[in-house]
């Protein structure tokens, strides 16, 4: 039996977890219901840049991104409540959810620094931080 979820040591996870799904889940969908006023920012946000012909497909993308990220977060916590944790899958899970949160990220850790928006790239390093702080988490509690 796994017990990575089945003590009180788990409880940094499931608050990352927590975390992370609101944040991703929020944001991806924040920008499904005002696509247009998405793309006008970032269209305004990224002109002079590399990107600035590619702001529609981009803006696609990171909404993928953020929505499968905040998902797998929703889809490891649901397994933790339901099954309390106790299947194989849970640690996949939270794992799965940690790169999905590390490639979505330094996607926008690159376009804030290629739009010269350090201080919103600066602002990225904290969740960064508690991405590797999760991993740290996950190492402990094998």
């Amino acid at each position: 039996m796994n017990t990575l979820l089945i003590n009180l040591s788990c409880s940094p996870i499931i608050f990352i977890s927590i975390f992370f799904l609101i944040l991703f889940l929020q944001s991806g969908v924040d920008k499904i219901m005002d696509f247009g006023g998405n793309l006008n920012y970032f269209t305004t946000h990224f002109k002079n840049t590399i990107f600035e012909k590619f702001v529609f497909l981009l803006l696609l993308v990171l909404t993928f991104l953020e929505c499968v990220t905040g998902l797998s977060f929703l889809i490891f916590l649901l397994d933790w409540i339901l099954i309390q944790g106790t299947s194989n899958y849970s640690v996949d899970l939270f794992y799965l959810g940690l790169q999905l949160s590390t490639i979505t990220i330094c996607v926008l850790f690159l376009g804030q620094r290629l739009a010269k928006d350090y201080v919103g790239a600066v602002n990225l390093s904290v969740y960064f931080l508690i991405t590797l702080i999760g991993f740290l988490f996950l190492l402990i509690s094998k």
